[in-house]
């Protein structure tokens, strides 16, 4: 399953995202998704596939209707 890091990293606290992060390895296991990341120590993040989901839509549909809207 291909993720989008854009939507995986906006789970993450936004303290965190000031520094530089990297995903080590992104799998699901069950019905999550974990990302372990180093921002930058070491953290653990565990998603609901279908928070994930909800919110790859609401992406999508963002991008369908700005090519709608020059």
């Amino acid at each position: 399953m291909n993720f989008d890091y854009e939507i995986i990293k906006s789970f993450i606290p936004e303290e965190e995202r000031k520094h530089f992060l990297v995903f080590e390895n992104v799998y699901t296991s069950g019905s999550k998704i974990l990302a372990p990341y180093r921002a930058p120590f070491s953290e653990k993040l565990s998603i609901d596939i279908s928070e994930y989901e909800s919110r790859l839509k609401q992406k999508q549909r963002e991008e369908k209707l700005n090519q709608l809207v020059p």
